[in-house]
């Protein structure tokens, strides 16, 4: 007696591969709101970087939302707009 093995291919989703590049800050919409996590990896810092620069003034505060901390795509795109350029 013969058994045939069948095995399944699944395709690779972001969230499957732990070394997917966070999306570019450059396709931030101008609109709209960002939440901390999401905001925090396309930049690529921990979220409690993010979260003491918020305190000490060195990132726009976000907005209470329902409950839910969200930045301002518009107010992320200014600061990042005002950041000085590294030349590697």
């Amino acid at each position: 007696m013969t058994y045939q093995v069948k095995t399944a291919i699944k395709t690779a989703t972001p969230s499957d591969n732990p070394n997917t590049q966070p999306a570019p800050l450059d396709t931030l919409p101008t609109d709209g709101f960002i939440r901390v996590m999401p905001l925090a990896q396309r930049l690529g810092i921990h979220h409690q970087t993010l979260r003491r620069w918020w305190k000490n003034g060195l990132f726009p505060k976000p907005q209470h939302r329902n409950g839910i901390l969200l930045f301002s795509n518009s107010d992320v795109k200014e600061w990042i707009a005002n950041q000085p350029q590294i030349i590697a």
